[in-house]
């Protein structure tokens, strides 16, 4: 699976528990300790994501030739 298409299940993902943890805290508040765990559920997939687009780009960035581009080498 390429990263693009996993940045793009995580995007989906990330979208699913935030819906999910505004139902928890509209039912019971913000500052319960589900709210809590899944608001810190959702912060971790976006750390994931975050890393992952920084591979990616440190990689297109490092690797120009990489990616289907031809250098002119070899």
């Amino acid at each position: 699976m390429d990263k693009g298409r996993l940045l793009s299940i995580l995007y989906e993902q990330v979208e699913i528990e935030r819906e999910r943890l505004y139902k928890i805290a509209a039912k019971n508040g913000i500052n319960s300790r589900e709210a809590l765990a899944q608001s810190k559920f959702v912060d971790n997939i976006f750390n994931l994501i975050n890393r992952l687009q920084e591979t990616q780009e440190n990689l297109s960035i490092e690797h120009p030739g990489r990616h289907g581009l031809h250098t002119g080498k070899g």
